[in-house]
């Protein structure tokens, strides 16, 4: 996003399930080097507020297995792109 003086800023949006908005600002920069730290900042903060865990039920064997290979399908993406 633009700001009035024509540097960058760099924010995070988080919106609830209830409809309330979070809005977190990482800082403004004016050159692409310092933009690119903010991005990273930025997706570090995104990634850790994804692996919130959350309680979730299941009754079925299928979904039991289903659930278990996508909670591991996606630690070994996050692994390997932690690297």
């Amino acid at each position: 996003m633009k700001t009035t003086s024509g540097a960058t800023a760099v924010q995070v949006v988080r919106s609830s399930r209830h409809g309330s908005r979070e809005i977190e600002h990482f800082g403004s920069v004016h050159d692409e080097a310092e933009l690119d730290a903010l991005r990273a900042a930025a997706k570090q903060r995104i990634a850790a507020g994804q692996l919130q865990a959350r309680p979730v039920y299941h009754r079925k064997h299928d979904s039991i297995e289903a659930h278990l290979i996508i909670v591991f399908a996606a630690l070994a993406v996050r692994t390997w792109t932690d690297t």
